[in-house]
């Protein structure tokens, strides 16, 4: 097989990177030919080269239209829009003949807010597979030009789509199409970072973007009525990219003004975050929306108690858990009012109240969402597709 991967963004700290790596490495492990596109020179490409990962950098943007944050996103939203239609069809013109001549035999985009590879497949009739991995249009992405065009092609001739949740492949209407197919994320923690001085289960813990639809507001609304409550509150220490300096700014004047700057701690981008849950008394997962909740299972992994919100993919995969073992893996909370009193009764609980939940959760994790299950899932469907 020759498949290309149509990757939108290089970082290495975003789950759809993490995700993705764990099937590319496994198929050049098993002497498949991968080629990844990306938009930049950035991140993992450097990585994958090292690995002999052939990476082909071509300057492309979202197939989604452009945010209007500001006042300047509004002004610009027409020239922006034309400028990245633009830079796709210049794409997709110096790629197509690429793909043609190394003989691609599927096209893999892995987010959904990607439309180049998929255009592509359409010029070059060679079967196109969708990793769906967000709730797009409820954390502020919008299809271009809608989404039920955008939907509309989970129905086209030689697509296919991998949805990471039953609940993401149920959102978009999909449940009973065969040409899709639910996998869940390979998950794998790397603890060969040595943290030092670190103390233990002496702090609560949240890893992902700091972005008002991760439930950062929230969290620290229900962190503020915890505090008040306990008399000695442990601190709450959040890691990842900062969506923007506006944003922060907005956290910082809440934080000041519920006098818990002391208690608070932003970590930025960190490279020992599996260590850092791994002493944490907890890990936070209060996202609105979140697609499958790569955090939640990566804390479980660690056996890290986890407190999440009893929603989309973060609720999946507790339901998982209590399917699997007939009792809960993670403390559910659906409020603000349910997420404090989980911080007051698990800081006030000892440690080893929680550890026969955090055991039966690492069990889930390693039996529902192994790199090998993962690998061997897609390669399936990847078969199937291909008919061999």
């Amino acid at each position: 097989m020759k498949i290309a991967y149509f990757l939108h963004t290089t970082d290495p700290t975003a789950g759809a990177t993490k995700s993705i790596l764990a099937i590319i490495h496994g198929l050049v492990t098993h002497g498949e030919e991968v080629i990844v596109v990306v938009p930049d020179a950035k991140g993992i490409v450097s990585d994958l080269r090292e690995k002999g990962v052939r990476v082909v950098v071509q300057r492309f943007r979202s197939g989604v239209y452009p945010g209007l944050k500001s006042f300047k996103d509004w002004l610009l939203f027409i020239p922006r829009l034309a400028y990245w239609r633009l830079l796709n069809h210049i794409a997709a013109n110096a790629l197509t003949p690429l793909l043609k001549r190394d003989g691609i035999n599927i096209i893999h985009s892995n987010s959904s807010v990607i439309d180049l590879g998929y255009n592509i497949s359409r010029r070059l009739h060679v079967p196109h597979v969708y990793h769906i991995r967000e709730y797009a249009d409820l954390i502020g992405f919008h299809f271009y030009p809608d989404k039920p065009a955008f939907v509309k092609r989970f129905s086209a001739d030689n697509s296919f789509a991998i949805f990471i949740t039953k609940g993401l492949q149920s959102y978009f209407g999909q449940s009973g199409n065969p040409h899709t197919a639910v996998i869940y994320n390979a998950i794998h923690v790397d603890n060969s970072t040595t943290t030092l001085n670190l103390p233990h289960k002496q702090f609560f813990f949240y890893a992902g973007r700091i972005e008002k639809t991760k439930g950062i507001d929230l969290l620290l609304q229900a962190y503020d009525i915890y505090q008040r409550t306990v008399k000695a509150p442990l601190p709450l220490w959040l890691a990842g990219t900062i969506a923007s300096a506006e944003y922060l700014e907005h956290l910082n004047q809440y934080i000041k003004s519920c006098h818990m700057q002391d208690k608070v701690r932003f970590l930025g981008v960190i490279d020992n975050v599996h260590n850092i849950m791994s002493h944490a008394r907890a890990t936070i997962i209060p996202s609105l929306n979140e697609g499958f909740g790569r955090c939640l299972s990566e804390a479980m992994l660690c056996r890290c108690l986890t407190i999440a919100r009893n929603t989309t993919g973060s609720k999946e995969q507790m339901d998982n858990g209590l399917a699997l073992h007939g009792t809960e893996i993670a403390l559910r909370f659906e409020t603000i009012e349910e997420l404090a009193k989980h911080l007051c009764d698990v800081s006030e609980a000892p440690v080893s109240e929680y550890d026969e939940m955090c055991s039966l959760a690492y069990d889930t994790v390693s039996t529902l969402y192994s790199l090998q299950a993962n690998y061997d899932n897609t390669l399936m469907l990847y078969q199937k597709i291909l008919g061999i």
